[in-house]
């Protein structure tokens, strides 16, 4: 028997029980492990064992070895999703402006410059938001026709607007299907946008999803704008349909959201590089 014979049949024989083993563990796999959601990490799923499984099937938080209430779940859906657009939009605001040097991430991030996070005011209620902010609105005008930084001029000069802790102030109401807080609590996402969270800018629903309806104050948007997002807020109250800014929530309160603090970098400086960039 020639050499290249003896490579054939023994490569053959070779790839017949690589195959075998793939096929064997395959198997093995199928009968003895599952895999279930787990947003927590950004592959987005845990391998668990039958029993687990079965577990996990009846509700069960298997890192905790407990069935989360649903106000709880819902609870820590919602913060989770809240907590990582934080992350994100600071990770973004800041490489916008210390790598790429582009003073209209943060109001020229100098004494003008706002943190990201979520704040609080008592100048305004969850029915009053839209008069309030219009008046002063025009008050800011007529002090200065091209004013660039109006929003801020209320929200943090005027309104003297404080960090506030939303994981004491959400509120979770299943009988009616909404969360939301008693009090407008404004985030401040960089790039000179805030937007307005109230007493139902979360729609719940059966399978463990909620829907954001976001009330968006970006610099540059007018009386009309604002009363144009109050009726886009009231409308999907109404409606309660799902939105572009929906989520899953697993059995351990995790949101989907597909950001993490392991990928966050990364995807900020694409996103800022593709908008700063866009056009060549």
């Amino acid at each position: 028997m020639n050499l290249n014979l003896k490579q054939k049949l023994f490569g053959s024989k070779l790839k017949k029980i690589v195959w075998l083993v793939v096929l064997f563990t395959a198997i093995l796999c199928a009968a003895f492990i599952r895999i279930v959601p787990d947003y927590s990490t950004s592959r987005g799923f845990a391998i668990v064992s039958l029993s687990d499984y079965d577990k996990y099937k009846q509700g069960y938080c298997l890192k905790e070895d407990r069935i989360l209430s649903k106000e709880e779940r819902f609870k820590r859906g919602i913060l989770d999703t809240l907590d990582r657009s934080v992350l994100f939009y600071a990770a973004i605001t800041d490489r916008c402006y210390y790598v790429y040097d582009n003073e209209a991430c943060n109001y020229g991030n100098g004494e003008f410059a706002v943190k990201v996070g979520f704040y609080e005011t008592d100048k305004f209620n969850n029915d009053d938001w839209l008069e309030v902010l219009s008046k002063e609105y025009e008050i800011e005008k007529r002090k200065n026709q091209d004013a660039w930084l109006l929003y801020r001029n209320i929200f943090v000069e005027k309104f003297q607007m404080k960090p506030v802790n939303i994981a004491e102030r959400l509120k979770i109401n299943l009988a009616e299907g909404f969360a939301g807080f008693d009090m407008p609590v404004i985030e401040y996402k960089g790039l000179n946008k805030y937007l307005l969270y109230l007493d139902k800018s979360f729609i719940l629903y059966d399978d463990f999803k909620f829907s954001a309806i976001l009330v968006r104050v970006p610099e540059g948007y007018t009386p009309k704008d604002l009363l144009d997002r109050k009726q886009y807020y009231e409308r999907e109250i109404q409606t309660r349909s799902y939105s572009e800014d929906d989520f899953k929530i697993d059995t351990c309160g995790n949101s989907d959201f597909k950001i993490y603090k392991n990928n966050v970098e990364e995807i900020a400086d694409r996103l800022v590089r593709e908008d700063l960039f866009k056009g060549g």
